[in-house]
């Protein structure tokens, strides 16, 4: 691990300067690029957001994967704007948002940001949530606390909601954001504010070692949030595998569509049959058998799926 970890810091070290053609390491964020389509949260922390659709419609929030990733995947769903009123947003920490320190990210802080945005664009009517990955997680998390917020929820092939299911989900071959490497990483200047980029950089560099894919996670290199991936995950005892988290407790009987994919993989179909579904009281799967996790909200299928399970609800 140690030279592995040593190997791809020398790449971000040495070469990451000449990645762009502006200069920078990564995409700006909204602090330093006000034009940016973006909304401040109720403490005043900026992100970038996006919306498709009438206002007047039924409002959907769009929760990406991660931690620490972006919606820009996403806006394929800007197909059901005929219907509905769509919010993109990059998590606090995260893509194109601003840089926060560390005690604001963690779970109540990002309760907190979705709750804002549901009473700031649906103050008077529940929001639908649509999410994949962590953001399917995410929804779930926020379903337990606010169910009375939420009309219906798609999750599509969801992160561990409990830890039964972490147990069995959270084995990497490489991590990337703990042990060895995270301790490098504050030993130097990585995890500080003005690191960030760098620390960004070094996000993605990592992930685009673990995988044969001609693009990173199934999409073009973007930004990612380093710190916002290593606080979420420490928040949920994913490192110790104390597994602190329990999103599947007390949850009531809101509709949940699950979109799931192959059967095999770490969150494939079955993981999701066996670990998830179950702990829903009023769950329905829909399975696009030959499709990858990455893929699963951008294919037309599901598309369709979603455009009728909402159904036109309000």
């Amino acid at each position: 691990m140690k030279h592995l970890a040593l190997s791809l810091l020398g790449v971000v070290s040495t070469g990451c300067l000449e990645s762009g053609t502006d200069g920078n390491l990564v995409p700006l964020t909204v602090v330093d690029d006000p034009s940016l389509p973006q909304t401040s949260l109720e403490d005043g922390r900026k992100v970038h957001l996006q919306t498709r659709g009438d206002a007047d419609n039924p409002v959907v929030i769009v929760l990406h994967g991660g931690p620490g990733g972006d919606h820009r995947d996403l806006l394929s769903l800007e197909v059901l704007d005929d219907e509905y009123f769509l919010v993109f947003w990059d998590q606090r920490g995260t893509g194109l948002s601003a840089r926060v320190p560390d005690e604001e990210l963690d779970g109540p802080t990002y309760l907190d940001d979705l709750y804002y945005l549901a009473e700031l664009w649906s103050p008077d009517a529940p929001v639908h949530l649509i999410g994949i990955s962590w953001g399917g997680a995410y929804a779930t998390y926020f379903l337990q606390r606010y169910p009375e917020r939420v009309g219906r929820a798609v999750v599509a092939e969801p992160g561990s909601l409990n830890p039964a299911a972490a147990r069995d989900a959270n084995v990497a071959s490489v991590n990337f954001f703990g042990g060895e490497v995270h301790q490098y990483l504050n030993a130097t200047d990585y995890l500080l504010p003005s690191g960030d980029a760098r620390a960004d950089y070094f996000y993605v560099i990592g992930l685009a070692g673990t995988t044969e894919r001609d693009s990173l996670l199934g999409y073009d290199f973007w930004r990612l949030g380093f710190r916002a991936n290593y606080r979420i995950n420490l928040w949920q005892g994913n490192f110790d595998e104390s597994y602190s988290f329990d999103f599947t407790e007390g949850l009531e009987d809101n509709p949940v569509l699950f979109i799931t994919g192959k059967s095999d993989g770490r969150l494939g179909h079955d993981f999701q049959l066996d670990h998830h579904v179950p702990c829903f009281p009023n769950a329905e799967v829909f399975q696009i058998e030959d499709a990858e996790h990455s893929e699963l909200l951008r294919r037309a299928e599901a598309h369709e799926a979603i455009r009728e399970f909402l159904g036109g609800h309000p």
